[in-house]
């Protein structure tokens, strides 16, 4: 296997409209975006984004965490879903770029996609209703 390198990118993104989850009114989504790449150039990325109030660990512990993982000097551990995820997702990624394969076979069928429901809570029949209106059937 050929020697790899990597890159850290960080992301912030504004919602077109605040987002309520967890009690708490998100306006934007941030995050990091690892590229692991070899000489030939072939890479592989993956997300790492932990939410506030879902995982233990917030963004800036990420990405210190995940820098002494690249550098060999701590070990990936389970108290960190966020960057495993990432890490998984990155080397898959890379794996199938380098064996000239796609990660979702070509004769995958559709999956549906359910609607977040994301409304205050007087508004939630409403915004169902909507959304049902709109095609999504969960």
């Amino acid at each position: 296997m050929e020697p790899l390198s990597w890159n850290i990118y960080r992301y912030r993104l504004p919602f077109t409209r605040p987002m309520r989850m967890l009690g708490r009114n998100l306006t934007f989504r941030e995050g990091l975006v690892l590229q692991i790449l070899d000489t030939q150039q072939k890479c592989g990325e993956g997300e790492i984004a932990p939410l506030e109030g879902v995982h233990q660990e917030n963004l800036e512990d990420a990405e210190r965490t995940l820098l002494s993982i690249l550098e060999g000097k701590e070990v990936l551990s389970p108290e960190f879903p966020s960057i495993r995820f990432g890490l998984e997702m990155a080397w898959n990624v890379y794996l199938a770029n380098i064996h000239h394969q796609k990660l979702i076979p070509k004769n995958f069928s559709a999956l549906p996609v359910n609607a977040l429901m994301t409304s205050d809570v007087e508004n939630i029949d409403e915004f169902a209703q909507h959304q049902r209106q709109s095609g999504f059937k969960a």
